[in-house]
């Protein structure tokens, strides 16, 4: 028995040295490996003006509240920084569906949620006729009308923010709140900023068109970071480079000329060790594209809302310039 006992420590030690000495180094390298992962941030949208170099679209800067989330981020932890969050900002909860709502009764009622699956579907996953998304699918489902009353206005605000956390990808900043932030929300943030990790306050910008309405059919128009890229055309923009939440042009000059308009983002080098953020390095500092000058001979527009008749050609480009067009007769 004794001599049974000391071969058995014998061999544990030799495979305690084996592993140490043979393959330590291995061991030490992987646990000390780091990862290098770059985003790109996008930047304000590039400006038009018009020949006597004043300003003809804009980009008015705005307070903005972001969250980025990390590889190894855990949604326990999302969620408790969303509550963090909520009690020191105002968040609109117009946008909250009532999947959202479900989705966030599950992840606060564990034990309730599980209660909603039978053993027998349970034991359809082990024989693998229904797989783990069939089970939260039926817990989707099965969860009330009653269930979701329960949330307070505040638990509302939550359930909002988490949503906008969701919407990003992994080490892309996402839009949490980029209208109204009041400076005092700006600060509240800042100030606690360490409680609530991937949460950052930024500038972000809003397009503005100096002469309103007028020539709004030739300029064009901007998606919003809630709309993002148009869905017909996502295969197009994913392929350049860019991310779902990105504001592209939707129309006319501002679609047209788009890899002009998009400016240079700003590329941060992630470096993650061990599955965590250790620190962010910006290796390229993006621009923001100045455009070309756009000479607007306003009277064209004025004659073309009085009269119905009026005839004014389409923008021609010659090298840098944009040349409105007007018929001999105005």
């Amino acid at each position: 028995m004794f001599f049974l006992i000391f071969i058995l420590f014998s061999s544990l030690i030799i495979r305690l040295g084996i592993v140490q000495i043979v393959y330590g180094d291995d061991y030490l390298r992987e646990v000390d490996r780091t990862e290098n992962d770059v985003a790109n941030t996008p930047v304000p949208r590039g400006k038009m003006y018009d020949r006597n170099l004043n300003p003809v679209v804009d980009n008015e800067p705005r307070n903005a509240i972001t969250y980025t989330k990390y590889p190894n981020t855990k949604t326990a932890d999302m969620v408790k920084t969303a509550e963090v969050l909520a009690t020191l900002i105002e968040k609109d909860t117009k946008k909250v569906t009532l999947p959202d709502k479900k989705d966030f009764w599950i992840l606060k009622h564990p034990k309730e949620a599980e209660a909603l699956i039978t053993k027998a579907e349970r034991k359809k996953v082990v024989e693998k006729k229904l797989e783990q998304k069939d089970l939260y699918k039926l817990q989707m489902e099965r969860v009330t009308d009653e269930n979701i009353k329960e949330f307070t206005k505040d638990e509302l605000e939550v359930i909002a923010i988490f949503r906008e956390f969701n919407s990003g990808y992994a080490l892309a900043p996402s839009i949490v709140k980029n209208k109204d932030v009041t400076t005092k929300e700006f600060a509240r943030v800042s100030e606690h900023l360490d409680e609530m990790p991937g949460v950052d306050v930024t500038t972000d910008w809003e397009r503005t068109y100096k002469y309103d309405e007028t020539l709004r059919s030739v300029l064009g128009k901007v998606s919003s970071s809630e709309e993002g890229i148009p869905s017909e055309n996502i295969d197009y923009y994913l392929a350049r480079d860019y991310t779902r939440n990105d504001r592209v042009g939707k129309s006319y000059i501002e679609k047209q000329y788009e890899d002009v308009l998009r400016g240079q983002k700003t590329r941060i080098e992630n470096v993650l060790s061990k599955g965590k953020l250790s620190k962010r390095i910006p290796s390229l500092k993006g621009k923001a594209e100045k455009t070309w000058s756009l000479q607007l001979i306003w009277s064209c527009s004025s004659r073309l809302k009085k009269s119905s008749r009026a005839n004014c050609a389409k923008p021609r480009l010659r090298e840098t310039h944009t040349y409105w067009i007007v018929p001999s007769s105005f």
